[in-house]
């Protein structure tokens, strides 16, 4: 019905904005707006101030008022002109729910803000009126700060997330859940520049609609949130030597002999192996096709150490050295690093310049002298690409989780973005892009394309995040 209305509506009206006749919607005022904000801080500067700006150099209406939150409470959820969400003011500041501010010049004379009478009410608005389970406003912040860190709000936030920043902002899924608003609310729904090039009316037009009714904020999730974990307060988790696993202890934690015992996810096990590369360790990974531990040091000595199960052995594992490290010597890999890198200094600096695959497949080498980036493979070592950046220095490398984007940090203050596709023969580079914003050289990255974002650290102490489509 909302929708043959609109069609109708649309074909009698001119309106190239879509204002007059807006699109269907099931609310026709938006929950975050600046008129809200000072409807509820309208008892504190100066939000006091704003309010009556916004009103033509008066308070609005005594009837209209925030003035009590059971009233407030009934028109958000039985009013859809109504809609209204709570501000983060209520779960810490329970100033804003009384009436202390002084209003005029001469305090003594006016002690509250005179605030109106309301039509079925012979007192003037003074206080808030607060629910019966609150006595003072510092118990009602209290009260809802508790509520909104209790286990049962997390187990359910990520429902909100979907309707707010997630997957059911917009399309069916957000008229499934009745969660339609003004289409001017929407992100890129106008394009503001071509309206100020084209007509300054339709422009300001546009402008005062989201002034004065909101925005919706950008999407940030496509696929459903995932819903956060119980929280279990469980003893804390043992770090066990490889000699101790058949101890008490280990027993104990790892679930031997007993099926009452907790799982062996809960123990860490600290296995000490007789591999010595020769210098300090720079990667590590795990080769799940070949069953091995990929090692690489920071004399770029590149070792595959195989692991092998211990059936009725005292170790559930064990890890091999590999054979070349006993005889002639690992390949060792890419170029020589840039000397404005010290990779001899004990910092997480030379921990940075190398991500591998989580296939285990290869690794990506960055700090060379030469300021490319290097893809090796992590079983012969041989050099799969060579991708010149045009950048300074590569300082950092990071690779995401499905292993077909590489992001970069340059001491040139840049991100470079690098895209993969991997055919049989070796990963291939299909797209990149340059992000800039850093006023210092990048040091350190990181990459999480679940929620589509970029991050980035740089020697100035600032951080930075790009958000990915």
């Amino acid at each position: 019905m909302m929708k043959e209305n609109y069609q109708q509506r649309a074909g009698e009206t001119e309106d190239r904005l879509g204002i007059l006749c807006p699109p269907p919607r099931f609310f026709s005022t938006h929950y975050s707006n600046s008129a809200n904000v000072l409807w509820y801080l309208i008892r504190l500067e100066p939000y006091t101030s704003l309010h009556i700006f916004l009103q033509d150099g008066k308070f609005d209406r005594p009837d209209r008022q925030f003035w009590s939150l059971r009233n407030t409470y009934s028109g958000c959820t039985t009013n859809d002109g109504d809609v209204k969400e709570l501000i983060p003011e209520f779960f810490y500041l329970p100033d804003f729910l009384r009436n202390n501010n002084k209003q005029g010049r001469v305090p003594r004379l006016t002690r509250r803000l005179n605030l109106g009478v309301r039509q079925d009410c012979a007192d003037p608005i003074g206080d808030v009126e607060l629910p019966p389970w609150a006595k003072t406003p510092e118990a009602f912040v209290r009260i809802n700060r508790d509520a909104l860190e209790s286990e049962f709000v997390s187990a359910h936030i990520h429902k909100w997330i979907d309707l707010v920043f997630g997957f059911k902002q917009r399309g069916p899924e957000a008229e499934a859940c009745y969660n339609v608003f003004s289409h001017v609310t929407y992100y890129g729904a106008l394009d503001m520049e071509a309206l100020c090039r084209s007509s300054r009316a339709d422009w300001q037009q546009a402008n005062d609609m989201l002034e004065n009714f909101g925005q919706t904020p950008l999407q940030l999730f496509a696929n459903p949130h995932h819903q956060r974990r119980p929280l279990q307060l469980l003893p804390p988790v043992p770090l066990l030597s490889y000699r101790d696993w058949l101890s008490p202890a280990g027993c104990r934690f790892l679930g031997a002999g007993s099926s009452r015992s907790l799982p062996a996810a809960r123990a860490l096990a600290l296995y000490k192996t007789n591999i010595n590369l020769g210098a300090g360790v720079m990667a590590v990974g795990v080769n799940g096709a070949t069953g091995s531990v990929v090692t690489l040091a920071k004399t770029r000595a590149l070792a595959v150490n195989p692991v092998k199960q211990q059936n009725g052995r005292s170790t559930p594992f064990d890890i091999g050295v590999d054979p070349l490290l006993r005889g002639r010597g690992c390949p060792v890999v890419a170029e020589p690093f840039s000397p404005l890198l010290d990779v001899e200094r004990p910092s997480l600096q030379a921990a940075q310049l190398v991500a591998v695959a989580h296939n285990g497949l290869f690794a990506c080498v960055v700090g060379q002298w030469d300021h490319a980036l290097r893809i090796v493979s992590t079983q012969t070592g041989a050099t799969l690409a060579t991708v010149a950046t045009g950048q300074d220095d590569l300082s950092c490398v990071a690779i995401s989780r499905d292993d077909t984007t590489v992001v970069m940090g340059s001491l040139d203050n840049s991100v470079v973005l690098l895209t993969l596709e991997h055919p049989e023969s070796a990963p291939r580079v299909v797209a990149k892009r340059t992000l800039y914003g850093h006023d210092g050289a990048v040091t350190s990255v990181a990459i999480n394309k679940e929620m589509n974002l970029v991050c980035s650290g740089s020697r100035d102490g600032t951080s930075g995040r790009e958000e990915r489509g």
